[in-house]
């Protein structure tokens, strides 16, 4: 994960929404990530809340969009370069998977260090 994630695709959301961001520790760009979580948080404020986390290591493998706790996405590539060098694809996933990986992914979060 890398700036990217906030100068393209986190704007997509609506004002008022929380964003979670989880990146995996050893591939998280932070010296870019970093001043653009800073930056964000001095142009929106409370208006769109953010806060990120870093994985232990090895413990994320999926791409995944979870809105609410209740809908999840899995991507094919990461966000930093979606579609870039070949095809990439977005599918949502079956409301059993959805509440495992939510679970799942909950206890990573809690598990990850603050960015």
């Amino acid at each position: 994960m890398d700036e990217k994630t906030l100068t393209v695709y986190a704007p997509q959301a609506p004002e008022g929404v929380s964003l979670r961001l989880l990146a995996a520790q050893q591939k998280a760009k932070t010296q870019t990530l970093r001043p653009a979580l800073q930056q964000w948080a001095a142009q929106y404020g409370s208006r769109r809340p953010i806060s990120a986390r870093l994985a232990p290591a090895r413990a994320l493998h999926d791409r995944l969009i979870v809105v609410d706790g209740k809908t999840a996405w899995l991507l094919t590539q990461s966000l930093n370069a979606f579609a870039k060098r070949s095809p990439a694809s977005i599918e949502k996933t079956n409301p059993e998977a959805t509440g495992l990986k939510v679970a799942a992914y909950e206890d990573i979060w809690s598990a990850s260090a603050p960015l």
